[in-house]
Parts: structure tokens; C-alpha cells; sequence
């Protein structure tokens, strides 16, 4: 994991404490739903020219993070297998 990764998850609990925001009970989001949107925030983020620059990786959806040159030799491989068959 990133190291800014856990920077950030940690300073945004501890903003959401210090200003009484991750109260569940009372209707407020839980410290873990804060941890979930920072993570999401850093699978889906972009640069400042638009692009995609996740500093997480999408472990749902691997085939997402993976370059093109390893979906090209990923497609190889099955086609590979299915003409073998």
C-alpha cells in the first residue's frame, strides 16, 4: 500500500473526530464508512491533466489497474487455450 495512502485515511478520521462527524448512532457517517470513501477516492483518482492515476489499486476489478501490454499477453494466453482446445 502506499504510504499516502494510510496518511490520508488517518487524517481524515481524525478530522471527522475532532469535529464530532463519525457518530453513527446519531446519524453521521462511521469511521469506517470515511475509511471506505478515501479509499474509494484513491482507486477512482485522476491527475490534474485528467488522467487515471490510482494510488490504490482495484482489487475487485484487477484487469482495470493491469497496463495494456499485460491485457494484450492476457488475451494471448486464452485465446491460446480455447484454440487447443
Amino acid at each position: 500500500m502506499d504510504p499516502r495512502a494510510r496518511q490520508l485515511i488517518f487524517l481524515v478520521k481524525s478530522w471527522a473526530k475532532a469535529r464530532k462527524l463519525n457518530d453513527a448512532p446519531n446519524g453521521n457517517l462511521s469511521s469506517y464508512a470515511h475509511v471506505i470513501l478515501v479509499v474509494f477516492f484513491l482507486i477512482t483518482r485522476k491527475d490534474t491533466s485528467g488522467q487515471e492515476a490510482p494510488l490504490l489499486p482495484n482489487l475487485q476489478a484487477p484487469h482495470l489497474a493491469m497496463g495494456e501490454d499485460e491485457k494484450r499477453r492476457r488475451r494471448a494466453e486464452r485465446f491460446g487455450a480455447i484454440a487447443a482446445e
